[in-house]
Protein backbone atom coordinates (compact mmCIF):
# COMPACT_ATOMS: atom_id res chain seq x y z
CA UNK A 1 0.00 0.00 0.00
CA UNK A 2 1.47 3.48 -0.78
CA UNK A 3 1.39 6.41 1.28
CA UNK A 4 1.92 10.34 0.17
CA UNK A 5 1.05 13.34 2.29
CA UNK A 6 0.18 16.46 1.34
CA UNK A 7 -1.30 18.06 3.94
CA UNK A 8 1.05 20.29 6.18
CA UNK A 9 1.44 20.21 10.02
CA UNK A 10 4.01 22.90 11.41
CA UNK A 11 1.67 23.90 13.84
CA UNK A 12 3.23 22.30 17.51
CA UNK A 13 0.17 23.12 19.19
CA UNK A 14 -1.71 21.60 16.64
CA UNK A 15 0.44 18.60 16.79
CA UNK A 16 0.05 17.97 20.13
CA UNK A 17 -3.83 18.30 19.77
CA UNK A 18 -3.76 15.59 17.06
CA UNK A 19 -1.34 13.00 19.48
CA UNK A 20 -4.02 13.54 22.08
CA UNK A 21 -6.35 12.36 19.65
CA UNK A 22 -4.76 9.01 19.54
CA UNK A 23 -6.67 6.23 21.86
CA UNK A 24 -3.80 4.27 24.40
CA UNK A 25 -4.31 1.35 21.97
CA UNK A 26 -2.81 3.23 19.14
CA UNK A 27 -0.11 5.05 20.75
CA UNK A 28 1.01 1.78 22.37
CA UNK A 29 1.19 0.42 18.69
CA UNK A 30 2.99 3.56 17.11
CA UNK A 31 5.97 3.09 19.92
CA UNK A 32 5.96 -0.50 18.72
CA UNK A 33 6.25 0.47 14.55
CA UNK A 34 9.05 3.37 15.56
CA UNK A 35 10.59 1.77 17.89
CA UNK A 36 11.80 -1.08 15.35
CA UNK A 37 11.80 1.58 12.15
CA UNK A 38 13.77 4.35 14.04
CA UNK A 39 16.22 2.10 16.39
CA UNK A 40 17.05 -1.40 15.00
CA UNK A 41 16.31 -0.20 11.29
CA UNK A 42 18.35 3.21 11.64
CA UNK A 43 14.86 4.91 10.10
CA UNK A 44 16.20 7.73 13.22
CA UNK A 45 18.82 8.99 11.21
CA UNK A 46 16.73 9.07 8.28
CA UNK A 47 13.93 11.63 10.40
CA UNK A 48 16.80 13.77 12.25
CA UNK A 49 19.98 13.14 10.57
CA UNK A 50 21.42 12.69 6.51
CA UNK A 51 20.05 9.06 5.75
CA UNK A 52 18.21 9.38 2.19
CA UNK A 53 15.72 6.33 3.87
CA UNK A 54 15.71 2.74 5.59
CA UNK A 55 13.70 -0.15 5.08
CA UNK A 56 12.30 -2.88 7.74
CA UNK A 57 9.96 -5.78 6.60
CA UNK A 58 6.40 -6.42 7.83
CA UNK A 59 5.35 -9.81 8.03
CA UNK A 60 2.02 -10.99 7.61
CA UNK A 61 1.98 -15.13 8.83
CA UNK A 62 1.55 -16.73 12.17
CA UNK A 63 4.27 -18.45 13.69
CA UNK A 64 3.33 -21.67 12.22
CA UNK A 65 3.28 -19.98 9.17
CA UNK A 66 7.03 -18.87 9.43
CA UNK A 67 8.45 -22.12 10.69
CA UNK A 68 7.18 -24.16 7.61
CA UNK A 69 9.06 -21.26 5.87
CA UNK A 70 12.04 -21.84 7.51
CA UNK A 71 11.76 -25.40 7.08
CA UNK A 72 12.03 -24.81 3.24
CA UNK A 73 15.21 -23.90 3.44
CA UNK A 74 18.61 -26.31 3.39
CA UNK A 75 20.24 -27.18 6.32
CA UNK A 76 23.62 -24.82 5.24
CA UNK A 77 21.08 -21.61 4.65
CA UNK A 78 19.38 -22.31 7.90
CA UNK A 79 22.38 -22.09 9.90
CA UNK A 80 23.14 -18.83 8.57
CA UNK A 81 19.31 -17.34 9.36
CA UNK A 82 18.93 -15.41 12.40
CA UNK A 83 15.74 -14.87 13.95
CA UNK A 84 14.31 -11.23 14.51
CA UNK A 85 11.36 -10.45 16.75
CA UNK A 86 9.18 -8.11 14.53
CA UNK A 87 5.81 -7.25 17.01
CA UNK A 88 4.78 -4.08 14.69
CA UNK A 89 1.81 -3.85 12.75
CA UNK A 90 1.94 -1.68 9.78
CA UNK A 91 -2.18 -1.44 9.51
CA UNK A 92 -2.09 1.12 12.89
CA UNK A 93 0.01 3.33 10.84
CA UNK A 94 -2.28 3.03 8.18
CA UNK A 95 -5.10 3.73 10.67
CA UNK A 96 -3.73 6.75 11.84
CA UNK A 97 -1.81 8.48 8.96
CA UNK A 98 -4.85 11.06 8.20
CA UNK A 99 -4.15 12.18 11.68
CA UNK A 100 -0.43 12.72 11.44
CA UNK A 101 0.08 13.89 7.74
CA UNK A 102 3.84 13.85 7.18
CA UNK A 103 4.94 16.04 4.66
CA UNK A 104 8.39 15.78 4.20
CA UNK A 105 8.34 11.88 4.79
CA UNK A 106 7.13 8.72 2.69
CA UNK A 107 5.85 5.27 5.07
CA UNK A 108 4.72 3.01 2.37
CA UNK A 109 4.50 -0.85 1.73
CA UNK A 110 5.63 -2.50 -0.96
CA UNK A 111 5.06 -6.08 -2.28
CA UNK A 112 7.75 -8.68 -2.06
CA UNK A 113 8.47 -11.70 -3.97
CA UNK A 114 6.53 -13.35 -0.75
CA UNK A 115 2.77 -12.72 -1.21
CA UNK A 116 2.83 -12.58 3.12
CA UNK A 117 6.05 -10.38 3.32
CA UNK A 118 5.85 -6.66 2.67
CA UNK A 119 8.85 -3.78 2.87
CA UNK A 120 8.55 -0.80 4.78
CA UNK A 121 9.92 2.08 3.73
CA UNK A 122 10.29 5.26 5.45
CA UNK A 123 12.12 7.82 3.31
CA UNK A 124 13.23 11.93 3.68
CA UNK A 125 12.22 13.40 0.49
CA UNK A 126 15.27 16.02 0.90
CA UNK A 127 18.04 13.71 1.75
CA UNK A 128 16.87 11.23 -1.21
CA UNK A 129 16.52 14.33 -3.52
CA UNK A 130 20.04 15.53 -2.32
CA UNK A 131 22.02 12.52 -2.59
CA UNK A 132 20.47 11.90 -5.88
CA UNK A 133 21.50 15.64 -6.66
CA UNK A 134 25.08 15.10 -5.58
CA UNK A 135 25.71 12.01 -7.42
CA UNK A 136 23.50 12.50 -10.72
CA UNK A 137 26.05 11.86 -12.92
CA UNK A 138 26.38 8.55 -11.98
CA UNK A 139 22.79 7.61 -11.17
CA UNK A 140 22.24 8.93 -14.79
CA UNK A 141 24.87 7.11 -16.29
CA UNK A 142 23.42 3.83 -14.90
CA UNK A 143 20.14 4.25 -15.47
CA UNK A 144 20.93 5.77 -18.84
CA UNK A 145 18.74 8.92 -18.79
CA UNK A 146 17.55 11.92 -17.66
CA UNK A 147 15.52 12.68 -14.78
CA UNK A 148 14.64 15.41 -11.60
CA UNK A 149 16.40 14.73 -8.25
CA UNK A 150 13.28 15.63 -6.64
CA UNK A 151 10.38 14.62 -8.68
CA UNK A 152 12.02 10.89 -9.05
CA UNK A 153 11.94 10.60 -5.23
CA UNK A 154 7.97 10.41 -5.72
CA UNK A 155 8.32 7.45 -7.82
CA UNK A 156 10.00 5.69 -5.52
CA UNK A 157 6.51 3.99 -4.53
CA UNK A 158 5.75 2.88 -7.91
CA UNK A 159 5.94 -1.00 -8.38
CA UNK A 160 7.06 -0.55 -11.64
CA UNK A 161 9.18 2.14 -11.60
CA UNK A 162 12.26 2.04 -14.06
CA UNK A 163 14.38 4.28 -11.97
CA UNK A 164 13.96 2.67 -8.64
CA UNK A 165 13.77 -1.18 -9.74
CA UNK A 166 17.51 -0.18 -11.61
CA UNK A 167 18.59 1.32 -8.71
CA UNK A 168 17.67 -0.83 -6.10
CA UNK A 169 19.91 -3.35 -8.50
CA UNK A 170 22.69 -1.93 -8.70
CA UNK A 171 25.31 -2.34 -5.64
CA UNK A 172 26.91 0.96 -6.10
CA UNK A 173 23.43 3.22 -6.29
CA UNK A 174 21.90 0.80 -3.77
CA UNK A 175 25.13 1.46 -1.24
CA UNK A 176 24.47 5.22 -2.14
CA UNK A 177 21.08 5.70 -1.71
CA UNK A 178 21.02 3.80 1.64
CA UNK A 179 23.69 6.36 3.23
CA UNK A 180 26.62 4.08 3.13
CA UNK A 181 28.70 6.80 1.56
CA UNK A 182 30.07 6.79 -2.25
CA UNK A 183 34.17 5.89 -1.94
CA UNK A 184 32.82 2.85 0.83
CA UNK A 185 30.56 1.65 -1.80
CA UNK A 186 32.60 1.63 -4.46
CA UNK A 187 35.73 -0.10 -2.18
CA UNK A 188 33.52 -2.51 -0.74
CA UNK A 189 31.65 -3.53 -4.07
CA UNK A 190 35.18 -3.88 -6.05
CA UNK A 191 36.58 -6.18 -2.97
CA UNK A 192 33.67 -8.23 -3.07
CA UNK A 193 33.87 -8.82 -7.33
CA UNK A 194 37.62 -9.27 -7.13
CA UNK A 195 37.00 -12.32 -4.49
CA UNK A 196 35.58 -13.77 -7.35
CA UNK A 197 38.21 -13.01 -9.91
CA UNK A 198 39.82 -15.58 -11.72
CA UNK A 199 43.37 -13.86 -10.96
CA UNK A 200 44.86 -15.31 -8.06
CA UNK A 201 46.86 -11.81 -7.45
CA UNK A 202 43.32 -10.17 -7.34
CA UNK A 203 41.85 -12.27 -5.02
CA UNK A 204 44.61 -12.08 -2.75
CA UNK A 205 44.44 -8.62 -2.79
CA UNK A 206 40.79 -8.29 -2.10
CA UNK A 207 41.31 -11.05 0.96
CA UNK A 208 43.73 -8.73 2.59
CA UNK A 209 41.95 -5.68 1.22
CA UNK A 210 38.59 -6.44 3.30
CA UNK A 211 40.80 -6.79 6.90
CA UNK A 212 40.85 -2.74 6.59
CA UNK A 213 37.42 -3.16 6.66
CA UNK A 214 34.90 -2.52 9.90
CA UNK A 215 31.50 -2.37 10.50
CA UNK A 216 29.97 0.74 11.84
CA UNK A 217 28.56 -1.03 14.31
CA UNK A 218 30.19 -2.84 17.68
CA UNK A 219 29.84 -6.53 18.16
CA UNK A 220 27.52 -5.61 20.77
CA UNK A 221 25.33 -3.60 18.60
CA UNK A 222 25.26 -6.19 16.05
CA UNK A 223 24.52 -8.61 18.63
CA UNK A 224 21.31 -6.71 19.78
CA UNK A 225 19.90 -5.84 16.99
CA UNK A 226 19.61 -9.17 15.64
CA UNK A 227 18.91 -10.00 18.71
CA UNK A 228 14.71 -10.72 20.16
CA UNK A 229 16.10 -9.05 23.74
CA UNK A 230 16.29 -5.72 21.21
CA UNK A 231 13.11 -4.73 22.94
CA UNK A 232 14.47 -4.52 26.51
CA UNK A 233 17.72 -2.92 25.17
CA UNK A 234 17.19 -0.54 22.72
CA UNK A 235 16.22 2.95 23.63
CA UNK A 236 16.02 6.29 22.16
CA UNK A 237 19.22 7.52 24.44
CA UNK A 238 20.84 3.82 23.80
CA UNK A 239 20.84 2.88 19.95
CA UNK A 240 23.24 2.13 17.21
CA UNK A 241 24.52 4.36 14.21
CA UNK A 242 23.61 2.52 10.64
CA UNK A 243 25.37 -0.64 10.43
CA UNK A 244 27.33 -1.68 6.60
CA UNK A 245 31.32 -2.46 6.42
CA UNK A 246 33.42 0.63 6.14
CA UNK A 247 37.26 2.37 6.24
CA UNK A 248 38.44 2.75 9.59
CA UNK A 249 38.33 6.76 9.00
CA UNK A 250 35.50 6.39 7.50
CA UNK A 251 33.75 10.45 7.32
CA UNK A 252 30.01 9.28 6.72
CA UNK A 253 30.54 6.78 9.93
CA UNK A 254 31.96 10.05 11.89
CA UNK A 255 28.95 12.01 10.63
CA UNK A 256 26.22 9.61 11.99
CA UNK A 257 28.21 9.41 15.19
CA UNK A 258 27.53 13.19 15.24
CA UNK A 259 24.06 13.23 14.40
CA UNK A 260 23.76 10.32 16.84
CA UNK A 261 24.74 13.15 19.87
CA UNK A 262 22.53 15.25 18.86
CA UNK A 263 19.41 12.91 18.50
CA UNK A 264 20.03 11.89 22.16
CA UNK A 265 20.03 14.85 23.05
CA UNK A 266 16.74 16.03 21.09
CA UNK A 267 14.85 13.02 22.64
CA UNK A 268 16.51 13.25 26.35
CA UNK A 269 13.79 13.60 29.32
CA UNK A 270 10.94 13.75 26.62
CA UNK A 271 7.99 11.99 25.36
CA UNK A 272 9.56 9.77 22.04
CA UNK A 273 6.17 9.69 20.87
CA UNK A 274 5.69 13.33 20.78
CA UNK A 275 9.18 14.28 19.93
CA UNK A 276 8.96 12.05 16.66
CA UNK A 277 4.97 12.83 15.80
CA UNK A 278 6.25 16.63 15.79
CA UNK A 279 9.33 16.11 13.73
CA UNK A 280 7.41 13.96 11.06
CA UNK A 281 5.13 17.28 10.90
CA UNK A 282 7.49 19.99 10.61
Amino acid sequence: MSIIFFSSCTDTTQMTKKSNNLTEKEKHELNLFFKHLLLREHGIYVLFGSKPLATCQAIYMTSQEQVKEYEKFNKEIREKIVWVKIDFDFQWWENVKDEIKPTQYLIFQKDTSHPKVKDVFFVSIRNTALVLQKNYDLFRKIVGYEFSPLEIVFEIEKESSDFWNKVFENPILRGIIFGYGLDNTYLFTWMQKAKKSSSETIQSYANSFSNIFQTTMSDLDIKLVLSDSLDKKLNYQDFPVPGYRSLKDDPQKKKYLKEQKKIKKTYRRKNSLEVTLQKLCE
